[in-house]
């Protein structure tokens, strides 16, 4: 991410943190890092057991950007085809910039990514878009404020579930290459809690994920207990 588009990430952090703080609940965020084109965002976030992406960019106008993804387009397609992966996606998968405010510093806005980026204004290339109208009366409607998404988070009233989190990941990441049968993500991503009992934690499959949902949920942790480590034994998780 660039430098603007990493303040408009960290800043949403910290809204999160807030808002988790107010309903006594963990935060997780896990930059995607070189995973993002297999994910469309750049970074995960969850609130105990309730998750979201989020791809983040400098400003409005950036979301074009998109259009140098060979994965928007396949992603917006696929959406198109698939109606319960649709209904997940538009509860957990987000696009969101920052706006410059006169004599201050950055708001963060943001909506639902298939509404912002699957159009054929931001991608002209894709196909499967070319017959799409964009309601640009509409377009005001769709946005939101970042602290505003931080708090439904909280509350659980945007975001999903792990349970179907992780159906919807499991969709998302075989759409690079047939069914993803492993439940393995495509590198090992690390995760930071300002809230939780351990600052860091480590991922490597949707169960290794529904694990620290579990821990956030309920906290159970001996003084002793350490990390999920890469190459480590899966745990039981949500029985994919």
């Amino acid at each position: 991410m660039s430098g603007r588009e990493n303040s408009v990430a960290k800043l949403f952090h910290r809204q999160l943190v807030k808002s988790c703080g107010k309903q006594n609940l963990y935060d997780l965020s896990i930059p995607l890092c070189g995973a993002d084109r297999h994910f469309n965002a750049d970074e995960m976030f969850a609130a105990n057991d309730w998750f979201l992406l989020i791809e983040f960019k400098s400003g409005r106008r950036n979301v074009k950007a998109e259009n140098t993804k060979l994965s928007a387009c396949r992603l917006c397609t696929s959406l198109r085809q698939h109606k319960d992966a649709e209904h997940y996606h538009r509860q957990c998968h987000y696009v969101m910039w920052g706006k410059k405010i006169r004599d201050a510093g950055l708001k963060t806005h943001g909506g639902i990514y298939q509404d912002l980026v699957c159009r054929p204004d931001v991608l002209p290339a894709c196909i499967a878009l070319k017959s799409e109208t964009v309601k640009r009366v509409d377009d005001k409607a769709q946005i939101f404020l970042g602290e505003e998404l931080a708090s439904k988070v909280a509350q659980k009233k945007a975001g999903l579930h792990a349970a179907e989190f992780s159906l919807y990941l499991q969709w998302l990441l075989g759409l690079r290459g047939g069914e993803n049968t492993s439940q393995k993500f495509p590198i090992v991503l690390f995760g930071i809690s300002m809230t939780g009992p351990l600052e860091s934690y480590a991922f490597s499959s949707l169960h290794e994920l529904a694990k620290w949902a579990d821990l956030g949920a309920i906290p159970k942790i001996e003084p002793d207990e350490k990390p999920a480590r890469e190459g480590g034994t899966e745990p039981s998780g949500l029985g994919f």
